[in-house]
């Protein structure tokens, strides 16, 4: 109702229902478009943040991998290779000079025991030389003894012979006076007189043998004086002075073999060092990659100390594109080589370092320049750093 300026007059009006935005009737077509459009505007707000966490994720992780990677220079070594040839060249000029070092040992100990056996017969022959004068002094007794006896018997028989004598002297003389009486014939007186000579014979040869008897044993009395004699002797017999020029004789051979053996036990001494010395080195090429090369190609890393830390034998190689982006597993460390080496890093500048042999899946990541190494302490390290930050949020 609304009341006009005039109060005289009253009109009715009847009243006007004005009605509201919101109740004014709208599309069902135009209300599900803007619905849609709204979430498709969330979904890509959403996908967009996803986006960008997802980038700066990888981004950090492609820093961190980075930062603790290990990076390393491959190399591959075949038989034909320069480096191979030469250390194949090498190693049998060692082998040669160790098989004429050996085959000098093998003289050398040959000569040694030639030389133990001379000197084991000749000290056999300077014992039995010694022992020489032992059977001379034994005979020289004996001779002795036999001597005396000799004088013995020769002075009884000269005792004989002079009683003979006396008695047949005595008979001779009657027999002669008889012949003068004419009692006997001069045939018997001649035959007594012919006896008295041949006992005048006996008793010169007694008293010869009693003198080459007394000579003999004075000889063997001064030859047991001289081997009875304590200490130095005053006389030698020729026994004596030959057995003393033959144990010279033996002596000096033995003090120069003795000299020789130990000449040749210090060179044999000399040479068991040169040879440990070869072995060491034999060893040492044999340890290396280029030796192992010789028979087969090898995969071979070169891991600079700066980059060594924590790689070991099982260490997992990655390949990457311009060495960052994009990184695959390609194989592992089979095995860390001791020694060190000085040959150009994975950046051409000259490093010291170790080798290590690759176990490659992908024979062609090889080829590539560098590789990166992802020691398993390192992702254990992420992911504790990472475990807590995914917890608080």
């Amino acid at each position: 109702m609304i009341a006009s300026s005039d109060s005289s007059a009253a009109v009715s009006v009847p009243p006007i229902s004005v009605a509201s935005p919101a109740s004014v009737p709208v599309p069902v077509s135009v209300s599900a478009t803007k619905t849609r459009s709204s979430l498709t505007t969330r979904i890509a707000s959403f996908a967009a943040l996803c986006g960008v966490v997802g980038a700066f994720g990888y981004i950090a992780n492609t820093v961190y991998r980075v930062a603790t990677d290990g990076f390393v220079a491959p190399i591959i070594l075949s038989p034909d290779s320069d480096m191979v040839i030469q250390s194949k060249l090498s190693m049998s000029q060692l082998l040669a000079e160790k098989l004429r070092i050996t085959s000098k040992k093998e003289a050398i100990e040959g000569e040694i025991q030639g030389a133990d056996e001379a000197l084991a017969e000749l000290s056999a022959l300077h014992t039995a030389t010694s022992k020489a004068l032992e059977w001379s002094s034994s005979i020289t007794s004996t001779q002795a003894a036999a001597g005396v006896q000799d004088q013995r018997a020769l002075a009884s028989q000269q005792q004989t012979l002079s009683k003979m004598l006396t008695d047949g002297e005595s008979f001779v003389e009657r027999m002669k006076k008889d012949l003068e009486a004419g009692l006997v014939s001069k045939v018997e007186y001649e035959k007594e007189r012919q006896s008295l000579n041949q006992l005048r014979v006996a008793a010169i040869e007694n008293e010869r043998a009693q003198i080459a008897t007394s000579a003999q044993l004075s000889v063997v009395r001064l030859a047991q004086n001289a081997l009875g004699a304590g200490g130095k002797p005053r006389v030698a017999t020729p026994e004596m002075i030959s057995q003393q020029d033959q144990l010279v004789r033996v002596r000096c051979e033995m003090i120069r073999l003795q000299a020789e053996r130990r000449s040749k036990v210090s060179e044999r001494r000399s040479i068991d060092d040169e040879l440990a010395k070869l072995d060491e080195l034999l060893a040492q090429l044999k340890a290396r990659p280029i030796f192992r090369a010789i028979e087969a190609n090898t995969n071979v890393a070169f891991i600079p100390y700066s980059q060594i830390e924590g790689v070991r034998a099982g260490t997992t190689i990655y390949d990457c594109v311009w060495g960052v982006f994009a990184c695959k597993p390609v194989g592992q460390i089979a095995e860390l080589l001791p020694g060190e080496a000085i040959v150009p890093d994975p950046w051409g500048s000259p490093a010291r370092g170790q080798y290590a042999i690759m176990d490659l899946k992908v024979a062609q990541a090889a080829q590539s320049k560098v590789l990166r190494v992802r020691p398993s302490h390192r992702s254990f390290v992420f992911a504790s750093i990472a475990s807590p930050l995914v917890a608080s949020q």
